[in-house]
């Protein structure tokens, strides 16, 4: 997973969290539903640009890498295939669609239905913190690969699970306000530590595209007549 998909989420769920908290007195049930079903579409809709983007430009690499017989431009792509990595797999890819698309249609159902749901907010706030937890176990444990983040960082969705079964645990008519503080925090406390896993997760791949960039210089510096040889092959054929 790119650092930069977790950046992008982490700001709109921190926004989202301070707001719920500045406006916690003056936001209704169906506000809150409202809100929550906006910051589902659009987080559902950037993990899919992001995803598609992400296939769409490793694929262009690879067309133009199969496409040329310039050496150059042959080394040059190849640093950049190794740059992008062999892209998501096929379980990752299946879960970034699960878990978009769902979010997508949570959020519309809420918008459509608002008044529907009035009565289980605390609920529907209680899955989304769930939500959170479970995404960031799946981050943990497979989410980051190469990267393998440190044991520690388990503690995070153990606590955004306890977030979840306390707004689960609210009986009968909660208080808005309760609602709208242990909700924002809870969003608050995830998109901080998406923040810090993304640019873990960002310095580690820009250190690997480093490596192969420097790898790829060593071995031109090594061998240079090859280099050479393989130009001066390529021009023969031209002329031939």
């Amino acid at each position: 997973m790119k650092g930069r998909s977790l950046f992008y989420t982490a700001i709109i769920l921190l926004v989202t969290g301070i707001i719920f908290i500045l406006i916690r007195t003056s936001l209704t049930a169906r506000g809150i539903i409202v809100a929550g079903g906006i910051a589902f579409i659009i987080v559902g809709l950037m993990n899919l640009m992001s995803m598609l983007g992400s296939r769409r430009t490793i694929r262009d690499t690879q067309e133009r890498l199969a496409n040329t017989t310039d050496p150059k431009e042959v080394k040059n792509l190849q640093e950049k295939s190794r740059r992008q990595g062999p892209g998501r797999s096929g379980i990752a890819t299946l879960l970034t669609w699960f878990t978009s698309i769902g979010a997508i249609l949570l959020g519309v159902i809420l918008l459509v239905f608002s008044s529907s749901f009035i009565h289980w907010v605390h609920y529907i706030f209680a899955a989304v913190v769930l939500v959170c937890a479970l995404f960031q176990f799946y981050l943990l444990a497979y989410g980051t690969r190469p990267l393998r983040l440190p044991a520690w960082f388990f503690i995070f969705p153990v606590i955004l699970l306890g977030a979840s079964i306390y707004l689960f645990t609210l009986n009968g008519n909660p208080d808005e306000v309760v609602i709208n503080l242990a909700t924002g925090i809870s969003l608050i406390f995830f998109a901080a530590v998406l923040l810090v896993e993304g640019i873990m997760v960002g310095s580690f791949n820009r250190a690997r595209m480093r490596e192969a960039e420097n790898a790829s210089h060593s071995e031109h510096q090594a061998h240079p007549d090859a280099s050479h040889a393989i130009e001066d092959v390529s021009a023969t054929e031209v002329k031939n």
